[in-house]
């Protein structure tokens, strides 16, 4: 601190003031307040914009709010401006694989792979980008076999599932969903698919992750009933879903797939689901 001023108020250094909202913001993200985290970085930005840590921050809360474009900016940001080397690089791979940019998101997560070779992150991140690459299975096997090898609780095998698995996976997850929610999804058809497309991801109106667990078919409508014009199908990615440790998880996974859909559709909240909207 330096020396007490004239009024009787003590005045933080700039290091020291930066450093305790740096822990503001790391206190945010580990409580999963990420928009308060995001805030809070940007705010520190204003002041200090080629501060490192806080470009790092931002880009962490950003990609955890489905903001890619966002976080891969302020991580380039942070790389530039000397933050350390590996947490951003597999940060930045993070968000361009949100993106659908695979190639880049391969040769980033390879560089990161480099920088720690037993690192599983890195190796999982390399191996869901090459995946979706033309030709690259068996180099995306590899590297995803290693990240099951080094943390086989966090990147377990995808699970084997036949098309009765899923039809069975599909009825009990309704099971779990409110009556309401489950009506909704009566006689609306379910197409299987592997993964969402590139280029839905990367150019879509609406752009989604590429490792959501499935969306609705069209639009909901802007001025008829929800419950009288609902969705055209339920697409449900299975390359996705199969990645739950065990098939417990995989229900509660679709499950959850059903209820937000569903609510989204309705433009529904939680409360208005408890309080029987309908």
């Amino acid at each position: 601190m330096e020396d007490e001023i004239p009024n009787g108020v003590w005045r933080l250094d700039e290091s020291t003031r930066v450093a305790l909202r740096l822990e503001a913001v790391r206190k945010s993200i580990a409580q999963r307040a990420f928009e308060t985290a995001m805030l809070e970085a940007e705010e520190l930005l204003d002041e200090s914009p080629d501060q490192p840590d806080a470009l790092f921050l931002l880009g962490e809360a950003s990609l955890e709010l489905g903001q890619p474009e966002v976080a891969v900016e302020a991580y380039e940001a942070a790389l530039r401006n000397g933050a350390a080397g590996f947490p951003p690089t597999i940060g930045l791979a993070l968000a361009r694989y949100d993106m659908g940019r695979m190639i880049e998101a391969a040769e980033i997560a390879r560089k990161a792979s480099s920088m720690a070779p037993d690192e599983p992150e890195a190796h999982h991140v390399l191996g869901l980008a090459l995946e979706r690459l033309p030709g690259r299975a068996a180099d995306a096997l590899s590297h995803l076999t290693a990240a099951q090898r080094l943390d086989p609780e966090r990147y377990p095998f995808p699970l084997r599932m036949r098309p009765v698995d899923w039809e069975r996976a599909f009825t009990r997850a309704t099971d779990r969903l409110h009556p309401d929610l489950a009506e909704f999804w009566e006689g609306i058809p379910v197409r299987w698919e592997e993964f969402p497309s590139l280029e839905e991801i990367s150019t879509g109106n609406t752009p989604i992750r590429p490792t959501v667990g499935g969306i609705y078919v069209g639009d909901p409508p802007e001025s008829d009933d929800p419950w009288s014009v609902r969705p055209a199908a339920l697409r449900l990615f299975t390359r996705n879903l199969a990645r739950a440790p065990t098939r417990e998880d995989l229900v509660d996974d679709l499950a959850a797939v059903l209820h937000n859909e569903a609510l989204d559709w309705l433009g529904w909240t939680e409360e208005d689901l408890e309080a029987g909207a309908r």
